[in-house]
């Protein structure tokens, strides 16, 4: 009988320290396990939306629309400046094709083509 008592005891035990154990391991984050097999930007931005859900406390939801506006919203002085560039290119375009057939009128020579060349400068600058 005291060799069943002293077998639970010992299980009842073991119990006690697997259940301290497991509190006390980290747990596997399913966005780390997940992000291990993605390409680095896609785990990137896993990682970047794991990194807004646990410091905003959101749902996942709102955690994937905070993280796109908040991408979006760093990327609109990129696009703007994008629209402004091209803006000004086709504002110049005419008096590119004007200089490029000008140029080529004159030939391949040297001079004609570095004359070409600071006149296309001086309409970038102005």
């Amino acid at each position: 009988m005291s060799t069943t008592t002293t077998a639970a005891a010992a299980a009842e035990k073991i119990d006690v320290v697997m259940d301290t154990v497991v509190q006390a391991a980290p747990a596997a984050n399913e966005v780390a396990v997940a992000a291990a097999d993605s390409f680095l930007p896609v785990a990137a931005l896993q990682h970047f939306i794991d990194a807004v859900h646990n410091f905003t406390e959101f749902n996942w939801w709102a955690s994937i629309v905070v993280t796109t506006l908040l991408i979006r919203s760093a990327t609109v002085p990129l696009m703007i400046n994008q629209m402004k560039a091209t803006s000004k290119l086709s504002i110049l375009r005419p008096h590119l094709e004007e200089v490029k057939e000008r140029v080529e009128r004159q030939g391949t020579d040297p001079t004609a083509v570095a004359e070409g060349q600071k006149q296309m400068q001086k309409l970038f600058k102005e």
